[in-house]
């Protein structure tokens, strides 16, 4: 019993973690975009490694994250039966 409350308290931690890495990236590519006068300025901005960098990061850290959500939904419904 203990070791699953310290496993959700895990997961809860990593859940929060990436939460607040996901807003840092959202936040990064918003002001980037903000800072892009023109359209091709964007399009420059959306060709470059670094957004492609960014993107794959956020893209991974979602994916992640929708797992943590669903083993801690697995989780609950598990001790519901």
């Amino acid at each position: 019993m203990i070791a699953k409350v310290e496993v959700r308290r895990m997961l809860a931690s990593y859940e929060n973690k990436l939460r607040e890495e996901i807003k840092v990236i959202r936040d990064k590519l918003e002001s980037m975009e903000n800072a892009c006068p023109t359209l091709e300025m964007e399009r420059i901005w959306r060709r470059s490694e670094e957004y492609a960098e960014l993107y794959t990061k956020l893209t991974t850290l979602r994916g992640v994250l929708s797992d943590i959500i669903d083993i801690r939904c697995s989780e609950i419904f598990e001790e519901a039966e």
